[in-house]
């Protein structure tokens, strides 16, 4: 699975090439305040529209699955509120194919909610974070 931001498409299709595997993307995964473009204003998030399924299609290839890219791609931004409900669902969807429930009013010792754990499946999220000191 990957996102529909083209810099994450491009980091799959080596291995995604190499492997004749296709890769499902997901529009829920993505950074957080939606779709936009850095590398007009560096340092700033300019609100940008993501690829349509069929330009995926023609510059990505036929092993990118775009059914559930929305007609037009990607687009708007989001509040870290919504990014946090985004994250949820992209967790629930993940854990479930993997046979765990979601359980998100369990709390680790740190007080992080966390899923409860499974010892006959792993599910593994890459993902970043951007720290703000103040």
């Amino acid at each position: 699975r990957a996102s529909c931001m083209s810099r994450a498409m491009r980091t799959i299709a080596p291995l995604s090439n190499e492997l004749q595997k296709p890769v499902e993307l997901w529009p829920d995964i993505h950074e957080v305040g939606g779709m936009y473009d850095s590398s007009s204003k560096p340092g700033k998030k300019v609100p940008a529209q993501g690829l349509p399924a069929e330009q995926i299609a023609e510059e990505f290839g036929p092993l990118y699955q775009t059914t559930l890219v929305p007609q037009g791609g990607l687009s708007g931004v989001e509040t870290e509120a919504e990014a946090v409900e985004r994250a949820k669902i992209v967790a629930r969807r993940l854990l479930a194919e993997a046979g765990v429930a979601f359980d998100d009013t369990h709390n680790d010792r740190t007080g992080a909610k966390t899923p409860p754990s499974s010892t006959e499946r792993v599910v593994v999220m890459v993902m970043h974070v951007v720290i703000r000191f103040i």
